[in-house]
């Protein structure tokens, strides 16, 4: 997903909303951004700050649209939901993240199900770009995963 992401986003202001116990932070992070893990209680955050990954003022619980809903107008470069399912409100997402991005300011929706690739072309493919993404491990193994991946318009 390198063209299609601004690196120049990863290094701003970066939500990982449902960070869980902070894998995609941890990815995040390595591009230097200043990123703000946000998951509900129970989510696994609290592993997320127990292993280092985010610190506890960057560790948010809380319902993660109601977050989005809270910050300032136009104050996030990179809004990221790493491994998100089938039957999660991509499009409530997007609405929410549309307020929250600055302009240029980038959504990205990952997810591992094959279903979940039309449902995002169902529900918010019109808006961005939806794509496969192949991941080759280290051990050799090989993961098909799906991505959505909106830029807000510069001149919104």
């Amino acid at each position: 997903m390198r063209g299609s992401i601004n690196p120049d986003n990863l290094s701003g202001e970066v939500i990982d909303f449902g960070s869980g116990t902070g894998g995609g932070a941890y990815v995040l992070q390595q591009y230097g951004g200043n990123v703000t893990g946000v998951d509900f209680p129970n989510s696994g955050i609290e592993t997320a700050v127990n292993e280092g990954i985010l610190t506890r003022d960057k560790a948010v619980i809380a319902d993660g649209f109601q977050y989005l809903a809270g910050l300032k107008p136009e104050s996030v470069d990179f809004i990221s939901a790493f491994m998100m399912h089938s039957g999660f409100p991509h499009q409530r997402l997007y609405q929410e993240s549309q307020r929250a991005l600055k302009k240029g300011g980038q959504l990205l929706i990952t997810g591992g199900l094959v279903e979940l690739k039309d449902e995002l072309q169902r529900t918010v493919g019109r808006l961005g770009k939806v794509e496969d993404v192949i991941t080759v491990h280290e051990d050799g193994k090989t993961y098909g995963n799906c991505a959505f991946i909106y830029t807000k318009n510069k001149s919104v």
